[in-house]
């Protein structure tokens, strides 16, 4: 297995800081690493590999562990990597499963929060907000794109405590796209918000953290379930028991992947969303070591 990482944005040949610990870890397990500039990739479409073997001759898998790559980015790095004889795990379609919420919410319908779609760019109209809000009546919910929330602007630009209030639903979502910009995704989403088990509030945005985990799922096998929210204190440290959602990690049309879970205040979990394993960040440093030794041994 091949591991693409991303490059130090001031030397092309040195890993980006931010990965430097899942790329020492991937030497350790003898997992080839290679490195490229991501910001010359996103800006003009370039990439040069640097790593320390020569480029195979014959295809070999590659997992890429970097920046987030919008969904025409990852199709263009797929193909161009394809032509270096090197196959990233997910292809573009399975990527955008994952990455974009709409093309993976039949798949977790039953245990995640319902969820209405406003596709495209453009801002809903009046009319067609009032009809995507009146699907929850005056339940309190949360606007997002395909891919992003702006949870750490709890208050100015996600969470809107009555659907039936227009006005007010208006106001975050206009707020909501102003911030996001060019960052903005696929389209809108809205989605009920659920009472969750609560570990406190973030100090800065306020918006309420809850008892929630990152499970990172391996040609269908969990792999590593890491504490979402880390420098804050879980109440429950009970095993979570994730037989629940075997029948969904068999179903995701994904080969690397994540799921978010979290506890409601009834006690049960539900999934607040998948993710490509791609493009997730790692949440501690238990979770990086039993993905480099889980790939290591397939090396």
């Amino acid at each position: 297995m091949n591991i693409l990482f991303c490059s130090s944005p001031l030397e092309t040949k040195k890993i980006d800081v931010d990965w430097e610990n899942e790329y020492e870890l991937a030497k350790r397990y003898n997992v080839s690493a290679w490195l490229f500039d991501y910001d010359a990739f996103i800006t003009v479409g370039n990439i040069q590999l640097h790593g320390n073997t020569e480029k195979p001759t014959q295809i070999q898998p590659m997992i890429y562990r970097g920046w987030m790559l919008p969904i025409d980015s990852y199709h263009h790095l797929y193909q161009t990597l394809l032509q270096c004889n090197f196959r990233l795990i997910n292809s573009p379609d399975e990527y955008q499963h994952c990455y974009y919420l709409p093309c993976c919410y039949d798949v977790i319908k039953d245990k995640t929060a319902a969820s209405v779609f406003f596709h495209g760019q453009k801002t809903p109209n009046d009319s067609e907000l009032l009809a995507l809000l009146s699907q929850f009546g005056s339940k309190p919910i949360i606007v997002k794109d395909y891919v992003k929330s702006r949870k750490h602007d709890w208050k100015e630009a996600c969470f809107i405590p009555n659907a039936s209030d227009l006005s007010y639903a208006k106001t975050i979502v206009a707020n909501f796209i102003t911030r996001q910009a060019n960052h903005f995704q696929g389209g809108l989403v809205f989605r009920e918000f659920i009472d969750m088990a609560p570990i406190g509030m973030h100090p800065k945005s306020h918006m309420p953290l809850t008892q929630e985990y990152r499970i990172f799922i391996l040609n269908k096998k969990p792999i590593s379930c890491t504490e979402y929210w880390q420098g804050t204190h879980y109440h429950d440290d009970k095993p979570i028991n994730l037989d629940q959602f075997t029948g969904i990690f068999s179903t995701v049309r994904s080969h690397f992947f994540t799921v978010d879970i979290a506890k409601k205040k009834t006690g049960d979990w539900m999934i607040m969303e998948l993710g490509d394993g791609q493009v997730a960040e790692y949440i501690g440093e238990r979770g990086a070591e039993q993905l480099y030794a889980e790939i290591g041994q397939k090396a």
